[in-house]
């Protein structure tokens, strides 16, 4: 890190390929304490996204402990529609994608609980 403030971009260069795929490496693992210490004590990819999935499934299985009855399912429709809707180039989130003619205020209180 110290390279990169002292703007020596020569040098910069000489470790731009290392730069990547630490890059890559944390995009990847990303930042989640438990997952980044079991890659750190295993190096094992597959151990992660494993780690990854249960910690999902972990916020998933809270919608219900902690929202409403009545508005967990529009939490959850919301929930797995939030990957496709990043995956756009619109940064705009767009509820006709959750659902077929769905509205903002439908779902309001739902993203608040979110």
């Amino acid at each position: 890190m110290k390279l990169l403030h002292t703007h020596d971009f020569e040098m910069s260069t000489t470790f731009k390929g290392k730069y990547i795929d630490l890059l890559k490496q944390y995009y990847y693992i990303g930042g989640m304490p438990e997952v980044v210490a079991n890659y750190v004590a295993s190096s094992d990819y597959a151990m992660v996204r494993g780690i990854q999935k249960g910690i999902l499934m972990a916020y998933e299985q809270d919608f219900s402990k902690h929202a409403p009855n009545e508005t967990v399912p529009r939490i959850r429709m919301l929930w797995t529609s939030i990957p496709s809707q990043l995956a756009k180039e619109s940064r705009k989130f767009i509820y006709g994608l959750i659902r077929q003619g769905a509205r903002a205020r439908e779902y309001l209180r739902s993203s608040k609980e979110l």
